[in-house]
């Protein structure tokens, strides 16, 4: 098989790039194919150094891309770090920031007697709209939302309902089955007892 020749330098031209690129991202064993992934999205050296100030040592070029992908800047992940998730990973971060957590929000939860809450129970409280103020209220009822436990809703009590069925009698059917040329017709009776009768 052979190639157009515009197809080859093309690939040569995208090689030297990523051999030009890989050392771009110091300290971190790319391959070529996830340095063309990363350089495709746009991450920059700095991004990647950044998270790697961040202690992300060992992130993979597709966190890095999933990150940078949806929008985490380093700012966010050292925010979120400070509020007490230092081991967060990237699919943690990805997450919330995702579904809008801020940490803003995280730091008004954990005030509000959450200080324990987790990644999941966060990214939970905020996706069914349980807002500080919410959680404020609800403490202040008596009525404290209990992280890891799901959402705690108040006791829901529903009236008895007693509905009366009158009886109801089956009068008695007289069917007449369709006759069949040659024979004569036949009327059958079916009664139909409550149970219980004979």
């Amino acid at each position: 098989m052979t190639f157009p020749r515009n197809i080859f330098v093309m690939l040569v031209v995208v090689f030297a790039i990523c051999n030009a690129q890989a050392d771009s991202y110091p300290g971190f064993d790319f391959s070529t194919q996830e340095i063309a992934a990363l350089a495709s999205v746009g991450v920059t050296q700095e991004y990647v150094k950044e998270l790697k100030q961040l202690g992300y040592d060992n992130i993979s070029a597709n966190e890095i891309t999933m990150l940078y992908s949806v929008g985490v800047k380093p700012e966010y992940v050292k925010q979120v770090r400070e509020l007490g998730y230092p081991e967060l990973s990237a699919q943690d971060i990805t997450t919330l920031y995702s579904v809008g957590v801020t940490p803003t929000y995280i730091k008004q939860v954990k005030e509000l007697g959450h200080s324990d809450i987790s990644v999941q129970d966060i990214v939970t409280f905020f996706v069914t709209d349980v807002t500080p103020e919410y959680i404020n209220q609800m403490k202040n009822a008596n009525q404290p939302i209990v992280h890891g436990q799901g959402l705690h809703i108040g006791e829901i009590h529903i009236p008895e309902i007693n509905v009366h069925v009158p009886e109801f009698h089956m009068p008695e059917l007289n069917l007449e089955i369709p006759s069949v040329p040659g024979a004569s017709p036949v009327l059958a009776s079916v009664q139909i007892h409550e149970e219980g009768e004979k």
